[in-house]
């Protein structure tokens, strides 16, 4: 299963003031973006999340991902590897936002032909 909350293909997602709790899947425990998808959050909080692979996000085929204005990204699992893991993916970004208490085997973000640009970003305790 991909996508414990969404799956999109060439969709556009925007979300404000949102809780996303105790959702999983095997890759991309709340969203798998695909195909020029485009997914925004502001003011979001992610917490307790379980995935084998990517926790919040799996982005892949040129799609992209906002979390920006005090999202909180805390206390989510990763069976093996990534809290977000982009592949072929540009123009993601994470701003204004804070990342703790997050466990997994390997690294919190798995880029791979992908670029994300941070600002002002607290990332502690993982």
């Amino acid at each position: 299963k991909n996508g414990g909350a969404f799956y999109t293909s060439n969709a556009l997602l925007t979300s404000r003031q949102s809780i996303f709790r105790e959702n999983q899947a095997d890759q991309g425990g709340l969203f798998y973006i695909s195909e020029n998808s485009v997914l925004m959050t502001h003011q979001a909080e992610f917490g307790n999340n379980r995935a084998k692979i990517a926790t919040i996000i799996y982005c892949v085929q040129d799609s992209k991902f906002k979390l920006q204005s005090q999202t909180i990204i805390e206390g989510n699992h990763a069976e093996e590897t990534a809290l977000i893991r982009a592949l072929h993916s540009k123009g993601s970004r994470i701003e204004n936002s804070t990342v703790r208490g997050n466990e997994m085997k390997s690294t919190l973000f798995h880029l791979f032909y992908a670029d994300l640009e941070m600002s002002n970003v607290v990332i502690e305790n993982n």
